[in-house]
């Protein structure tokens, strides 16, 4: 099959100190040796030509119009020979100054001289398609480029580097021992069958399989969390001192504070990094009887926040008993999941004028004063317990599956149950092997063995183009 060339801008859009132009195909030299003048006159065309080019070294020159010879811009350029580079193919990077115009005027050189323009995860998706990486790994570069904490980095570059490949593996040698043990049954049930190698095989597939796919199913929100990020909703009666907490979260005059009620008429959102775990903090309007229509829009958006939230930060004013609007918000929000932040604890007179009503019992509560700064440290411990972070360690293994990989999973644990139950209850080998195939199966989706043309599409349609 004939391999086109393709090429991309692959650097962030904008101004910038360096852009990249990517090449990558059985073209790419042939398309640099028309458009690049080396500084070093062995590499001029006509006094070494092609040939001459040294794999995965830097050079000095200038990208030309070949039309007229008019320079467009100073450039190190480095050529990888098939099989070491990203794709596996020939690839050129052209490296010049980061201007948007620029780099789409070499762009426009490099498609006109016999590239087509990539894909978007075209680059990868060669990456995959050549054997240099497995799925879990090509999903694992969306997940560095996405990264938003420290931790999420981890995380990507971990799987990124094999660890989650390693993994699904061994998991495929235990199944592929035991199914081959199975068909020796089958071939030769009166020597191999017994009772006492049924109950082993099922004990070797719950402890070498089951389990532990189990434990990393079980991982996969604290993954979620550290690819999408812990989504937190500030939620209240008005002027309880929603927008100054979130100032004092994000450190910065983010959200507009007076002393108004009902400042705020809509979900303003922003993101923190909170002891490595990304956590999107939405502001919302306060909830409470209202007529004005820009209001009610403000307080259904309020209930889309609750609805979707991982968290909830129930604010009140500690300066006052409860009041009948805290009593009504309360009831619209999941107590497994708030946090109750009595806020405006400087302004008390009293010993302890908020009593926390016995319906709000259970539910964690930190007191603070988010004017003065005081206990927002306790608070921001609090909010990273509720994230459930996890430890370091783990996230440095890398076996934290995505969403696609925890449904293989799941579907894997399935298959893997029923040939356990199989075994014990003595039924045929035949039965028992359909269900190890199929967990074979399954674990083979994520590294991306057989798996359909259309699921490939949706993952590198994630990527950008240039990646």
């Amino acid at each position: 099959m004939e391999v086109s060339t393709i090429a991309a801008i692959a650097t962030p859009s904008g101004l910038g100190g360096i852009g990249i132009i990517r090449i990558s195909g059985p073209e790419a030299l042939k398309i640099l040796s028309l458009l690049f003048r080396p500084r070093r006159s062995r590499l001029r065309s006509g006094e070494g030509g092609v040939g001459s080019w040294e794999s995965h070294r830097l050079v000095y020159g200038e990208i030309t119009d070949p039309r007229d010879g008019a320079t467009i811009d100073e450039a190190l350029v480095a050529f990888m020979k098939a099989p070491k580079s990203y794709t596996r193919e020939d690839i050129v990077e052209i490296q010049v100054h980061g201007g948007p115009v620029g780099l789409r005027t070499i762009l426009d050189l490099v498609l006109r001289s016999g590239a087509r323009l990539a894909e978007p995860g075209e680059f990868t998706r060669r990456a995959f398609l050549n054997g240099r990486i497995d799925l879990s790994q090509a999903e694992a570069v969306i997940d560095l480029i996405q990264s938003r904490t420290t931790a999420g980095l981890k995380m990507a570059t971990a799987q990124l580097g094999g660890e989650m490949r390693r993994c699904i593996e061994g998991l495929r040698k235990a199944l592929r021992e035991v199914l081959v043990e199975i068909e020796a049954g089958i071939d030769f049930p009166e020597e191999v069958h017994s009772e006492q190698l049924e109950i082993d095989l099922s004990n070797r597939l719950r402890d070498q399989v089951r389990i532990p796919l189990s434990e990393m199913v079980e991982r996969f929100e604290h993954g979620r969390i550290l690819r999408e990020g812990f989504r937190l909703g500030v939620i209240g009666r008005p002027n309880v001192g929603k927008s100054s907490l979130m100032n004092r979260l994000l450190d910065e005059e983010r959200v507009i504070v007076t002393e108004i009620p009902g400042t705020t008429r809509d979900a303003v959102e922003e993101q923190m990094d909170l002891y490595g775990i990304p956590v999107i903090i939405t502001d919302t309007a306060g909830l409470q009887n209202s007529f004005d229509p820009v209001e009610k829009i403000g307080m259904q958006k309020t209930r889309e926040v609750i609805a979707r939230a991982d968290g909830i930060l129930f604010v009140v004013d500690g300066s006052q008993p409860p009041t009948e609007s805290d009593w009504v918000i309360f009831e619209q929000i999941p107590p497994e999941k708030t946090l109750l932040v009595v806020n405006k604890i400087d302004k008390r007179t009293g010993r302890d004028p908020w009593q926390i009503p016995d319906s709000f019992k259970g539910v964690p509560v930190v007191e603070i004063s988010a004017l003065y700064n005081r206990q927002l440290d306790t608070l921001k411990r609090t909010i990273a317990g509720m994230a459930a972070a996890m430890p370091a360690d783990e996230i440095e293994h890398g076996l934290i599956p995505n969403l696609r990989h925890q449904a293989a999973m799941k579907n894997a644990i399935d298959a893997t149950t029923r040939s356990e139950d199989d075994l014990r209850q003595g039924q045929p080998m035949e039965l028992v092997a359909i269900g190890i195939e199929e967990a074979l199966s399954s674990l083979g989706k994520i590294l991306g063995i057989e798996i359909r043309e259309d699921l490939l599409e949706d993952i590198f349609n994630r990527f950008c183009i240039g990646k």
